[in-house]
């Protein structure tokens, strides 16, 4: 990679992205198969993925308990 391309991104590999999202590299494998998970970039063999959309994604996950409804308590 370049000086330049270093500068603009953060690179993460599969091992250093499972880490981050907490889930096993043969997970994020297994959901690049199944064209889910979250964004990544592919150069020959190597799969890298930008840490910055790698934050976006796992924001994009956070999910909000539904809200109560009265008299359930």
């Amino acid at each position: 990679m370049s000086a330049a391309l270093d500068t603009a991104r953060r690179w993460a590999r599969t091992e250093q992205a499972a880490a981050r999202i907490g889930k096993s590299p043969r997970t994020l494998e297994r959901w690049r198969g199944e064209r889910t998970g979250p964004p990544y970039f592919k150069f020959g063999k190597t799969c890298l993925y930008d840490v910055a959309e790698l934050d976006c994604w796992i924001e994009a996950q956070r999910r909000l308990p539904p809200p109560a409804t009265e008299g359930s308590q």
